[in-house]
């Protein structure tokens, strides 16, 4: 079930609006966005490097246009990062939005940066709903909403809305970058799909949904793994979870436009996808190291 053209050029006219409008409109707005409709607290969380902490308000401002609101926006960042000599300058406008809050960690984890410090701050509360997002997308006016939606439904589920199963004796590479039918069609996302979809692990892009109660402190413990885990907290996180018998699910898109689109504030700036993860070796250690003894939902 892909888009329909009238929901891709809508998509389209609100990335153009989310470029275009200056953040006083959408900081003004959050006055009649109601609170998202669940009994426990819900919080966007991501990170950013050092080159892009200025570039980020387009992804921000699609965070404060939502249908619904969540209680706090978080933004992970250490106090110094490994992408030497860059340090973090925090902008002025910052202090415009105020469920915006900086989360400081002692180090750089990574680009799993986006979680754990959240994650170390809200697991007193072990059913508090953490959205994972990245901070080059502009996401979708219902994001935030629908995951909630499923989280309802399905309150021991991790959910996204991209995500890959991986077939027994596969790695994540041979799925990803295949032109075979049959393992293209284990991709899953929002826009590909009309019923709920198992996977391995989920794609923190595309925003992602788990609770405090999904880890324990093993997540923070890289100490036995491959130095290539350090790269890819999207299987880090789901190899986790399918550790604790977590199931991992895309959801469907059920007439929404789910899936985020690519602030063009971003474009000039380096991204994992395009240098230390290009060809998904690092995928492949982490998901051996912590898939492999498992049975996986993709090839059982």
């Amino acid at each position: 079930m892909r888009a329909k053209p009238a929901k891709r050029i809508a998509f389209r006219w609100r990335v153009n609006q989310l470029h275009r409008q200056p953040l006083a409109y959408y900081t003004e707005r959050l006055k009649v966005i109601p609170r998202v409709d669940c009994p426990d607290r819900v919080v966007v969380t991501f990170t950013t490097i050092p080159e892009r902490i200025g570039q980020i308000e387009v992804m921000l401002k699609s965070l404060l246009d939502q249908s619904v609101l969540p209680d706090s926006i978080c933004l992970c960042i250490p106090k110094t990062s490994r992408l030497a000599p860059y340090s973090y300058s925090i902008p002025s406008w910052f202090s415009q939005i105020p469920i915006l809050n900086i989360v400081e960690c002692e180090q750089d984890l990574g680009p799993v940066t986006k979680f754990i410090p959240t994650w170390q701050q809200e697991r007193k509360m072990p059913d508090t709903r953490l959205i994972i997002v990245d901070d080059d997308g502009v996401y979708p006016y219902r994001l935030i909403e629908q995951l909630i939606n499923w989280s309802q439904r399905m309150p021991d589920a991790a959910l996204g809305c991209s995500g890959v199963a991986v077939p027994a004796g596969m790695k994540p590479s041979s799925v990803l970058f295949s032109r075979q039918t049959w393992l293209q069609d284990l991709r899953y996302t929002s826009f590909s799909s009309d019923a709920l979809a198992r996977v391995d692990y989920l794609f923190g892009y595309a925003g992602v949904l788990v609770k405090p109660r999904f880890f324990d402190d093993a997540v923070t413990d890289y100490s036995a793994a491959p130095k290539q885990a350090f790269f890819d907290d999207d299987v880090w996180l789901g190899g986790h979870m399918a550790r604790r018998g977590i199931d991992r699910w895309v959801i469907p898109a059920l007439g929404d436009r789910l899936m985020p689109g690519a602030s063009r504030r971003t474009l000039d700036t380096r991204a994992l996808c395009l240098t230390d993860n290009q060809d998904g070796s690092n995928s492949d250690q982490t998901f051996e190291y912590l898939f492999g003894p498992l049975s996986r939902p993709g090839g059982s």
